[in-house]
Formats: C-alpha cells, sequence, structure tokens
C-alpha cells in the first residue's frame, strides 16, 4: 500500500504500518506537499485524480474527539485539537503557496468554523466522519456520519465511534 495523508504522519505510517508514505516529516519537496493540500482540499474527483497521480492506493485521515460536556444527560461531542480537524486549515493555506486558488472565507468564519462548504466540498472535510450537527436544544454537536464518497472507501477505523479521543481513518481509492 502506498498512503496518502497529511505530512504530520508519514513516519506513523512508514514506521508503525510498515507502509510507503507520500510525505512524510522530511518532505523537503514543498511541491510534493502542496500536491497532498491540493487533493485534500479539493472536491472527490479532483482529489482521486492527483492521489492516483502520486500513486496512492490509501487515504489516511486523523482525528481527535471529545466528549466535551452534557446537556440534560445528553453528551455535547466536539472535534478537538490535534488531528486533521485542524490541520486541514494549513493544507488549504500551503495548497495556495503552491499556486493553487482557495479563498479561505469560503472555508472558515471569521470565527474560525468551518463552514459547509469545507465539511461537504472538500475530500478532508468529508473525509472526517464527524460533522457539526445541531440539537434539539440548539447545542452543537459533531455527530459520527461516515463518509458516502465513490473514490474513497472505508477499510480501517482504530475505535467505534465516540470510544477513544484520537482516531485514524483508512481508506482505500477505489475506481
Amino acid at each position: 500500500a502506498v498512503v496518502a495523508c497529511w505530512w504530520d504522519y508519514g513516519y506513523w505510517v512508514t514506521i508503525l504500518g510498515n507502509r510507503t508514505s507520500i510525505v512524510d516529516n522530511a518532505t523537503l519537496n514543498s511541491t510534493q506537499i502542496g500536491e497532498i493540500a491540493y487533493a485534500f482540499m479539493s472536491n472527490e474527483t479532483v482529489a482521486y485524480r492527483v492521489f492516483k497521480k502520486l500513486g496512492a492506493t490509501h487515504v489516511l485521515v486523523f482525528v481527535t474527539h471529545i466528549v466535551q460536556s452534557q446537556v440534560g444527560g445528553t453528551p455535547i461531542m466536539r472535534l478537538w485539537i490535534y488531528g486533521d480537524e485542524v490541520k486541514w486549515i494549513w493544507m488549504l493555506r500551503i495548497a495556495n503557496q503552491e499556486g493553487y486558488h482557495f479563498n479561505e472565507t469560503e472555508y472558515v468564519t471569521e470565527r474560525g468554523v468551518p463552514t459547509e462548504k469545507f465539511w461537504y466540498g472538500t475530500t478532508i472535510g468529508q473525509l472526517i466522519p464527524y460533522k457539526p450537527t445541531t440539537t434539539a436544544g440548539g447545542v452543537t454537536s459533531d455527530v459520527y456520519q461516515p463518509p458516502d464518497l465513490k473514490h474513497f472507501k472505508l477499510v480501517y477505523q482504530s475505535s467505534p465511534p465516540y470510544s477513544s479521543y484520537a482516531y485514524v481513518y483508512i481508506y482505500e481509492i477505489v475506481d
């Protein structure tokens, strides 16, 4: 397997997973990192083409998620601050540095909240399987919603939803 992931996780893939990663912590080729960033920030069709061009067979996404509080006995789940749920903004910025043109204000509000376009118009947004949902009490909770994509099939998840703080999701790239 050849795994496309954000460069932060490349060593995990290589050392712990004994697989080849396209980029890792020692990648000096900013164009290569920019291509990964572009793929993640693009729609599924573009991402599929870019990942295939780079030789990827799989895509890894790392997500952190916590129970922030409870409202009326109902747990309020939130994406946390250590995984792709926050690193995606750097994917956007690095893709832009490499000559791609993503208008940051279309993907994140002034308050730093990802927009609908991020969640449903980018590959990384769709591969993160927790989406903000407003509960009956008007509180937003990040709820597990597995992706339904044509070219990315979930083949591994490190833990069932809501059972851990950190999750690794691996998707096979399919035709």
